[in-house]
């Protein structure tokens, strides 16, 4: 299940990368300017990797978790 949980966080770096990507080359933007929202943003991500991981182990064995 492990595995899992390392897909889903892979997938949101994925995700942060080309919109930081995309700002830099489409727009000009910075290509590191963390704002504030995007911090917030992050923990919100991870908050919910981990309740998604969370309820894939629940529903997965239930009795040994």
């Amino acid at each position: 299940m492990l595995k899992l949980l390392a897909a889903i966080i892979w997938g949101a770096s994925i995700m942060v990368f080309v919109g930081h990507l995309t700002g830099y080359l489409m727009e000009g933007r910075a290509f590191l300017k963390i704002p504030v929202n995007t911090i917030i943003l992050g923990f919100i991500m991870l908050a919910s990797a981990l309740i998604i991981w969370e309820i894939a182990l629940l529903l997965a064995d239930p009795r040994s978790v």
